[in-house]
């Protein structure tokens, strides 16, 4: 047995331990965010509240889930074909979006009410606004990359969907950056710790590290593609032929040129 074969089940064991970890972080962050405004919801306005919810709750977890979904080491994903991954991904993102227009809507109304209320002047509040607009064109094209082979006529397949994974990237690593800076925003610092909201920070950071690798990796495929470099994909095995040393060979030897 090659070194390889040899590491290749504590890899996958380190894999899963560090994935089944990831979704317990991603459970911690989400209620740290969302219970302070529900424990303190009748000393809160109401609309600042549920924007916080609605917000967190549309960006964790269910936007982590929906990048994490594609990862061949996601625990509750692992089992379902591809056809079903994206259907999946599309109704975590779909739902996700329909939360965090709402979100930021009730807040603006809220805001609508105050005089002199000064809108998306603070690094939360700017940052929010990039990730929705991009969230808009990034749902946009993540329409046209579920329908890519139909549309291949005016583009190609691969180039559609590596759009959608930038925007979609994009859409995330601002969206994390505006959770963040809401973590140190006045109201939430009254109600929490300096080394709460640090580990909080530290924690999502992680988060958003690791869901994001997958989408890199992919991404990277795609412009190998775009730029018709081989990309090869299979599973090596090991073959002892008759008279013949140990050797490896790799099946379904296929480019990826999508």
């Amino acid at each position: 047995m090659n070194d390889s074969m040899q590491w290749s089940a504590p890899i996958r064991v380190t894999r899963f331990l560090l994935n089944t970890l990831f979704h317990q972080a991603l459970a911690v962050v989400a209620i740290y965010a969302i219970w302070i405004p529900i424990s303190n919801y009748s000393q809160i306005a109401s609309g600042l509240s549920w924007h916080v919810i609605l917000c967190t709750l549309a960006l964790i977890p269910l936007a982590t889930e929906a990048l994490m979904l594609f990862a061949s080491d996601n625990v509750w994903s692992q089992g379902l074909e591809k056809n079903t991954k994206k259907y999946m991904h599309g109704i975590l993102m779909g739902t996700s979006t329909v939360l965090m227009i709402t979100g930021i809507a009730v807040e603006i109304d809220r805001g609508a009410g105050i005089a002199d209320y000064p809108h998306f002047t603070s690094a939360h509040a700017i940052t929010g606004l990039i990730a929705l607009i991009f969230l808009v064109f990034g749902s946009i094209l993540g329409l046209c990359a579920l329908f890519a082979q139909s549309l291949k006529g005016f583009l190609r397949p691969v180039i559609t969907k590596f759009i959608h994974n930038v925007l979609g990237n994009l859409t995330f690593i601002f969206g994390i950056v505006s959770l963040c800076c809401g973590f140190y925003t006045n109201w939430f610092a009254w109600y929490t710790s300096e080394a709460s909201r640090m580990a909080a920070v530290i924690v999502t950071a992680i988060i958003c590290v690791w869901s994001l690798i997958h989408s890199f990796i992919s991404g990277f495929k795609q412009i190998q593609a775009i730029m018709n470099v081989p990309v090869y994909r299979g599973v090596p095995i090991e073959v002892q032929g008759v008279n013949r040393p140990l050797s490896v060979i790799r099946l379904s030897r296929h480019a990826i040129n999508e």
